[in-house]
């Protein structure tokens, strides 16, 4: 059965939640290129280039990338001599050295999920190849229809609380009451996707019209 939930991480790994994702806030800002940050004084670590909209901190930051620590998902400018990419070719330069650090295994095990997650997603028509879901469009015309793209309320089993996620409509009902949404998720885990039935009036309770996203080609 598919499950939104994430495996348990090892017991007091990070801040006892268990939780091996970076926040939400953070994970539409991910671009997919995953890398070795090398900060001084400290061991190669693995780290996922991040994108940021905060301009005076590019300004401030002029000529360095944003990157995401894997396991503590703390966000570090890095001056460009400091990145080692692509992640795989620097393994032999840098692994042995990562793993000398208590929780380098972790990040290591992280770091190789992300891959394996963002390689699924590749391979998958018209998902984000960041997110692992469906493309929100920027412009929707709110019609209920079949490929349209709506966002859905779903329950994370891990932490017990809600999102909205894309869903694509795969079938309206004759009568246009109600119709059927298909989801889709993939994690390094898991690779799966389903469906769910709505109504009309569940319109800003278990569904909504997309709230973000980009320009994507019709169907």
């Amino acid at each position: 059965a598919f499950s939104l939930a994430t495996p348990a991480a090892p017991e007091g790994w990070l801040h006892g939640d268990g939780d091996d994702r970076p926040p939400q806030a953070l994970r539409s800002r991910r671009t997919g290129d995953v890398v070795w940050v090398v900060r001084p004084g400290m061991r190669p670590w693995p780290a996922e280039l991040c994108s940021t909209s905060d301009h005076t901190a590019l300004e401030r930051n002029t000529g360095k990338r944003l990157a995401l620590l894997f396991l503590t998902w703390e966000e570090v400018w890095m001056d460009s001599r400091n990145i080692f990419h692509p992640f795989e070719t620097y393994i032999p330069r840098h692994e042995a050295n990562c793993l000398k650090a208590s929780q380098g295994k972790w990040a290591l095990e992280q770091a190789r999920k992300r891959l394996a997650q963002l390689e699924l997603i590749r391979s998958l028509p018209g998902v984000d190849k960041n997110t692992g879901m469906y493309k929100l469009p920027l412009n929707s015309s709110q019609e209920v229809k079949v490929d349209q793209i709506i966002e859905v309320d779903v329950l994370d089993e891990q932490t017990n609380l809600t999102d909205w996620l894309p869903a694509k409509i795969s079938k309206v009902a004759p009568s246009g009451k109600s119709f059927s949404a298909h989801i889709i998720v993939v994690t390094s885990e898991e690779k799966g996707g389903w469906d769910e039935r709505y109504t009309l009036d569940q319109l800003g309770k278990e569904w909504r019209w997309p709230q973000r996203g980009e320009d994507v080609p019709p169907p």
